[in-house]
């Protein structure tokens, strides 16, 4: 039998080299046995609502054990509602025979280019030019050019190396609320400060460009007044985080969007501020016709966006952690050398798998409506069997649909009352309204019913009581809404993956619904 410590790298205090313990004693967090997100060797947080991504993150990913009942079995451990993995399903073809092929090359034994080829990079162009990307020298622009696409490890690291190109210390990136927390943390870890900006449900969730103005001005003001006469620089609002489609929400901006699109460009271009604009959902959008609208594809803001393609969500292709950026040429070489400092060069595997996906062959482009025609489907029957699981059987309108969601759950048990149970939903919880997805494969599920409900004689009165609850009762796991800085306080609410394995989803639901079912309005 192998030695657990070996397994887990419980690793003894006295065992450790002087230059060990010195290193440990300075950096205390080395020894918390977790990923820290977003201090700086310095320990200090520069926001507030940052400060809360990261503690939720802790909760979820770390200290929520502890809260788990022994007796209780995490039956799908790998398949959780917190995770963010796409369906399981097949990965785009045209990837992983690229990356086949070149496992054969004759030139492995070559350190690849830092950014990727200039042949890859052409086949970046000219697909961004088949995108609608400006193809010719015009008065805004000089039109696309393989000094405008870079290759990177995957969307989550091109965010940071363009955040080391465009930003200093001090400077903001406004970004919108909810969002994706990880980027929060790793803005905040480089010095760069976030600042949010609530989306809210007068505005179907998406930006105002009049609070946008008015957030940057007022943000550039107090950074003045702040720094003046203490650094060499001035800080500044230096760029805005567009994310389209939105993860959590699921909302586009598409070509219909396309006013609303202008004004949020607008505003940044005469702002100064630089527009990151994460396309990473795009090719999940539900409805093909309408695409996720790229900001870049305007040569009017071309020179004022930073684009960011990838793919591990769309194409099934998680692990291999490869993208691409588009970005101004001055930005490319920036990138470049940041890139270069790195780790010398993106690695021709992953080179080769996001040229599978993006190029204008018409190769390409029948596999790839080829691939969506069937994955699409996929993904809507996941939503309907959650929505189905929340608001019960007879929310779902198409009687096909409702006939395979009944025999997916008789496949999850033969028990006639846990299935009954499942088909009438669960009392108390929903779907947050005005955030039913347009892509992706997140659903913002509202548990602000259960505060003042009581678990085994806890009030359940915050996000955290409830998971702590839910975790002990049947090892649910979710993101909260502090873990996303979700604009409305006063609800409980969580982000859940509905793409998980279809027995997980159900498994996981039904205990929510037990759960619910067992709560009491007083002690």
């Amino acid at each position: 039998m192998k030695n657990k410590s070996n397994i887990y790298g419980n690793e003894r205090r006295e065992n450790y080299s002087k230059a060990l313990e010195e290193l440990v004693e300075n950096y205390k967090e080395l020894e918390q046995e977790k990923i820290i997100m977003a201090t700086e060797k310095d320990h200090t947080y520069f926001d507030n609502k940052a400060k809360k991504v990261v503690d939720g993150y802790d909760l979820v990913n770390f200290e929520i054990e502890k809260y788990g009942d022994d007796k209780v079995k995490e039956i799908y451990s790998s398949d959780t509602l917190s995770n963010g993995n796409p369906l399981r399903y097949k990965p785009f073809p045209n990837c992983i025979f690229n990356v086949i092929k070149a496992c054969f090359k004759r030139s492995l034994n070559c350190y690849p280019s830092t950014i990727g080829t200039t042949a890859a990079r052409l086949d970046l162009v000219n697909y961004l030019i088949k995108e609608g990307f400006p193809k010719d020298d015009n008065e805004y622009c000089s039109g696309i050019g393989v000094h405008n696409v870079a290759f990177a490890n995957s969307t989550t690291q091109a965010f940071s190396l363009i955040l080391k190109v465009i930003a200093r210390k001090h400077d903001v990136i406004i970004i919108p609320a909810p969002t994706y927390g990880i980027f929060v943390g790793i803005a905040e870890k480089m010095g760069i400060n976030c600042e949010t900006i609530d989306l809210k449900e007068e505005d179907d969730f998406f930006v105002n460009p009049n609070e946008l103005s008015e957030k940057i001005t007022a943000i550039n003001k107090r950074l003045e007044k702040e720094y003046k006469d203490k650094l060499d620089y001035i800080p500044k609002c230096v760029a805005f985080l567009n994310i389209n489609p939105h993860n959590p929400i699921g909302n586009v901006l598409t070509i219909d969007d396309i006013d609303l699109i202008k004004q949020i460009s607008d505003v940044c271009l005469e702002k100064g501020v630089f527009i990151i604009d994460d396309l990473i959902y795009r090719d999940l959008t539900f409805d093909r016709e309408k695409l996720a609208f790229p900001i870049a594809s305007i040569p009017k803001y071309f020179n004022n966006t930073i684009s960011l393609f990838g793919i591990s969500k769309s194409f099934g292709l998680a692990s291999f952690r490869a993208g691409f950026v588009v970005m101004p040429t001055p930005i490319f070489w920036g990138y470049a050398t940041e890139m270069f400092d790195l780790m010398d060069s993106v690695p021709v595997l992953q080179v080769e798998a996001v040229r599978g996906a993006f190029n204008a062959s018409s190769k390409r482009y029948k596999a790839y409506y080829k691939y969506f025609q069937k994955l699409i489907p996929k993904y809507l029957y996941q939503l309907d069997l959650v929505s189905a699981l929340i608001y019960g059987i007879d929310y779902i309108k198409s009687s096909k649909t409702k006939e395979k969601i009944i025999k997916d759950i008789s496949k999850y048990s033969k028990d006639d009352d846990i299935k009954l149970q499942l088909l009438k939903g669960i009392k108390n919880v929903k779907i947050r309204k005005k955030t039913y997805p347009q892509s992706g494969f997140f659903i913002v599920v509202d548990f602000t019913d259960l505060k003042g409900k009581y678990y085994k004689g806890n009030l359940i009165n915050s996000e955290y009581d409830l998971l702590k609850a839910l975790f002990n009762y049947g090892k649910v796991r979710y993101l909260m809404g502090e873990n996303f800085i979700w604009p409305y306080p006063d609800e409980m609410v969580a982000r859940v993956n509905f793409a998980i394995n279809k027995k997980a989803l159900i498994h996981n639901f039904y205990k929510i619904n037990c759960f619910v079912r067992m709560l009491k309005d007083e002690n």
